[in-house]
């Protein structure tokens, strides 16, 4: 199997399509993070009980996931997810803005090798 060369950076949301209530975050690579959300939700094992506990609740099928914004420059990553916390109310989100997690020289090198211009 090819390994992936290109990634979707930028923020990503997940919505209760009953509630409207929204889960947002960041990452580097979109698609692997949204996965790894599902896979979790799926094995009734994520780390944001509340959404998991209405995951069980409604089913996946009572949830929508997608990409609010594409960022091309991983530092900016922290600010934008931070932004869409903080313009939102009644949020799976536990925080009032994200939280930074400092992002290895590898994870910058992959993304940017994913990068075409």
């Amino acid at each position: 199997m090819p390994s992936k060369t290109s990634y979707t950076s930028g923020i990503y949301f997940f919505q209760n399509i009953i509630t409207k209530r929204k889960y947002i975050g960041s990452s580097i690579d979109t698609d692997k993070r949204i996965a790894c959300h599902l896979n979790k939700l799926r094995q009734n094992k994520h780390q944001n009980k509340d959404m998991q506990k209405d995951f069980n609740s409604i089913g996946e099928a009572g949830f929508i996931y997608g990409i609010l914004e594409l960022v091309f420059d991983p530092a900016m990553l922290f600010n934008r997810e931070s932004y869409y916390i903080s313009k939102e109310t009644g949020l799976y989100n536990t925080g009032v803005i994200a939280v930074k997690i400092d992002l290895s020289e590898n994870d910058v090198l992959r993304f940017l090798k994913g990068i075409t211009i």
